[in-house]
């Protein structure tokens, strides 16, 4: 995109907010493209307004657009993950006033009950400390780190589904911050891990907590967690035929994340564990169900027809070529300057690729 298309957009949006270009576009629903094009744009306008020194105005705008949802439930979640993810790309360029009022937007909304605003909400809780930080608007050890901490406690304590998810988000968030070498200076890897192994009856919500941690801190390190999470996600497959239904549910989301962030590279290391969980009996088949959906390779065989000869005819001749002519030299296309010869497959197939 221009410049000048971008600079047209930030203006529009700084004048308009809710009725700007950029946030009628992500209201069109059901059209992946122009959902795909809008967040290019809204990104790009970002960087111009954090390059032009306007991160905090279009910051101001962007919460009164959250502060006017749309009616409809999809429309209003579309606009919120949406600047929840900007608030993240303009973090270098707020002033610490503005960085705080988005933070507590974001842990705001670290209980939902959607699953997919909480991630986000994490996702850009994390962007926005960890931005913060390289900018030095605030410093490690103060915002980040009092977070990290009292979601630990908080985990430990969980009496409800919405501590545990507020508790679990956090940890993601200031983990993210951080990086990963907050996972074992401040024992996060540690408790989490002794949180699932516990069997106290008391600490259902706890040990869900811990499960959508795992599970949220994938998001926000990704690969980085990857060290952690890879021996963490059998735990995770075992508890889905656990008889605590909150610590199953919440290891069969964790589970999900955990799978939805995996590199490519890594696949390989967590089959082992997916497949048993898929011979677990009892359960009413939960751990199987649980398996097959966070499986990154629900089909291994993508060839449609199991019959290797997809020849119909039993009697035909399995080589149709055998008893086709042979060339001679007489009949030979290179014999022959009348006969024009045919690509290569392999200049087809060079020519295909530009």
């Amino acid at each position: 995109m221009g410049a000048d298309a971008t600079e047209t957009l930030l203006t529009n949006l700084l004048d308009k907010a809710d009725q700007s270009v950029i946030v009628r576009a992500l209201l069109v629903a059901g059209n992946a493209t122009v959902r795909d094009v809008s967040l290019k744009a809204a990104s790009a306008v970002a960087k111009t307004a954090v390059d032009s020194k306007r991160a905090d105005a279009l910051c101001a705008k962007l919460e009164a657009v959250l502060d006017k949802p749309p009616a409809k439930a999809d429309d209003a979640k579309r606009i919120l993950t949406t600047v929840l993810k900007l608030f993240g790309e303009l973090a270098a360029g707020l002033s610490k006033e503005s960085l705080l009022r988005v933070i507590e937007r974001c842990t705001k909304l670290f209980g939902s009950d959607s699953h997919e605003i909480t991630s986000s909400a994490s996702r850009a809780g994390a962007a926005i400390l960890k931005a913060a930080i390289k900018a030095g608007t605030i410093k490690a050890g103060e915002e980040p780190l009092t977070m990290l901490n009292g979601a630990l406690e908080q985990m430990a304590g969980a009496n409800d589904d919405v501590a545990s998810r507020t508790a679990a988000s956090a940890i993601a968030a200031s983990a993210g911050a951080l990086g990963e070498a907050a996972l074992v200076e401040h024992g996060v890897v540690a408790k989490l891990t002794a949180t699932l192994a516990t069997k106290s009856k008391t600490a259902a919500n706890a040990r869900e907590c811990a499960a959508l941690a795992v599970g949220q801190l994938c998001l926000t390190l990704r690969h980085r967690f990857e060290p952690y999470s890879i021996p963490l996600f059998s735990t995770l497959v075992q508890a889905f035929a656990d008889k605590d239904k909150k610590f199953a549910d919440g290891a069969a989301v964790g589970a999900k994340d955990f799978i939805f962030a995996l590199s490519p590279l890594s696949v390989k290391m967590v089959l082992p564990a997916l497949y048993e969980g898929m011979q677990v009996v009892g359960g009413g088949g939960r751990s199987k169900v649980a398996c097959c959906k966070a499986n990154p390779n629900p089909n291994p065989n993508p060839n449609p027809n199991p019959n290797p000869n997809p020849n119909p005819n039993p009697n035909a001749n399995p080589n149709p070529n055998a008893n086709a002519p042979r060339w001679s030299a007489a009949t030979s296309p290179r014999s022959s300057p009348s006969v024009r010869r045919a690509p290569s497959a392999r200049a087809s197939s060079s020519a295909s690729l530009w």
